[in-house]
């Protein structure tokens, strides 16, 4: 009977033992349990705060592409931009041509604080609850947003945001940004050196600049002069009386037809009423040149935000530049106007080796056209052709020199067969009479038994293109922590 008891007594101390076991395992499994969930709450929390400052970095870029939407909150340490809030992501500077930049004529951004004094400093206070709160559901806030000088050479500005989530979790990313390559346009037309032709001179509503001698014909006849009480009608020059309210011709050389009465003079017709024809620009006006459409950038770029081709000998484009024989495509078949869809950015159509023009690698194309939009960077020879009637466009003239409000007349241009600019590396060679509502860019001269007719887009001078973005990351300048 004893040895019974003693070993029921031992059954009951295992058991109670196992149970003691059992109840220590489970309790470290639930306590295992929750540290993961903690650990999992966390990693969710720090996501949300990562993302939280990653969107504010994306909302600065969309101030950059829509100044006019800087928020009215923030402080700037360094003092307000004299233009208002309005203008900070505006470009504040001007270069050489006397258009609008972000960098002055030493290359110097217009941004200059540092992350301890940045030129703005967003922090929520008691009356500002915190950017993208709401964009959120309430998980968290951004709860500081500074623009301030890059680190690397080109750069624009640093932007340095800092996400939090309701649990007090916070992250901060820091990114560079860059302005995009495509330059601000600054004249309707612009010829390259070397060019030795007939200068094209029905122009509206802006510039002519030739870098090198100019042919204006044996008489001034056909010239427009520049007259700022000129009507604003939209509508092609006629035969004679031809003025314009903004019409300058800019000549890096010399005038060397009509032969001016005085050689010498900078504005050599001005007793005959063309005041508007300059000589010797190269020499007496700083910064006279070209707009830069620089080949390695422009091509870089538009791999990403627009649409890259290949070319041949033969003139046959070749999308991303697979210079595949089933695949090629005649310009016009390649860039042919899609009402629907057709938002390509910029179009990069490069030299037949794909290196940077040399004079001896650039193709020949022919491009029929009745109507096409868009910012195209040609490395070639273009023959241009009107074909067809091209279509009435609404469109603003430049605001009148002299005036103090930035107004502008409202007109239809008719049969416009280019809605854009056009920049080539080679010669544009043209036939008819096609209209262009926007810019030409010929690096080596314009001939053709053809004239074009262009009206300038004021607002390609402000460097601000439908379809691309005004300033993109620096690639490799992410940093979180």
């Amino acid at each position: 009977m004893r040895r019974l008891e003693t070993e029921q007594g031992m059954a009951l101390v295992v058991t109670l033992g196992l149970l003691f076991l059992i109840t220590l395992l489970g309790l470290s499994a639930f306590r295992w349990s929750m540290d993961e969930i903690g650990i999992a709450a966390n990693q969710k929390a720090s996501v949300q705060a990562q993302y939280l400052a990653e969107a504010g970095t994306a909302m600065v870029l969309q101030w950059f592409q829509e100044p006019e939407t800087f928020p009215d909150i923030g402080v700037f340490p360094l003092g307000e931009p004299t233009g208002g809030r309005g203008s900070f992501l505006a470009r504040r500077r001007t270069d050489s041509r006397g258009a609008a930049s972000f960098f002055d004529n030493e290359g110097q951004s217009q941004f200059l604080g540092t992350a301890d004094q940045p030129d703005y400093w967003y922090q929520p206070g008691p009356d500002q609850p915190g950017f993208l709160g709401e964009a959120f559901g309430g998980l968290g806030v951004l709860t500081s947003l500074k623009i301030f000088a890059p680190t690397s050479v080109g750069g624009l500005c640093t932007v340095e945001a800092t996400g939090a989530t309701g649990s007090g979790i916070s992250r901060t990313v820091s990114v560079e940004i860059i302005p995009s390559p495509v330059p601000p346009t600054t004249a309707p037309l612009q010829i390259g050196p070397g060019f030795s032709g007939p200068v094209p001179v029905l122009v509206h509503w802006g510039e002519v600049r030739v870098m090198g001698n100019a042919d204006f014909g044996s008489s001034l006849a056909t010239v427009p002069k520049k007259n700022s009480t000129a009507v604003v009608s939209g509508q092609p020059y006629t035969a004679s009386g031809r003025q314009d309210p903004w019409i300058d011709f800019y000549v890096g050389s010399a005038i060397i037809n009509p032969v001016p009465a005085c050689r010498d003079c900078t504005e050599p017709f001005l007793p005959d009423g063309y005041g508007n024809l300059h000589q010797f620009q190269a020499t007496n006006r700083p910064g006279f040149g070209l707009d830069n459409w620089d080949y390695q950038s422009l091509k870089t770029f538009a791999k990403t935000w627009g649409v890259y081709f290949g070319t041949d000998r033969e003139g046959f484009l070749y999308l991303d530049g697979i210079l595949d024989p089933s695949q090629r495509q005649t310009p016009s078949q390649a860039l042919a106007y899609q009402p629907v869809g057709n938002d390509r950015g910029l179009v990069f159509i490069d030299t037949v080796d794909q290196k940077p023009p040399d004079g001896t690698n650039l193709a020949t194309l022919d491009f029929p056209v009745d109507y096409m939009e868009g910012l195209f960077s040609i490395q070639a020879h273009l023959t241009l052709r009107e074909s067809g009637s091209g279509r009435s466009i609404l469109v603003q003239a430049p605001p009148l020199e002299g005036t103090k409000t930035a107004s502008r007349e409202t007109v239809v241009l008719p049969s416009v067969q280019l809605k854009g600019v056009l920049s080539m590396a080679g010669q544009l060679v043209v036939e008819g009479h096609p209209k262009v509502f926007g810019a030409l860019i010929a690096q080596q001269g314009i001939t053709g038994s053809g004239q074009p007719e262009v009206w300038y887009d004021a607002g390609l001078r402000t460097g601000y293109y439908p379809g691309l973005p005004t300033v993109t990351l620096l690639k490799g300048s992410w940093y979180g922590r």
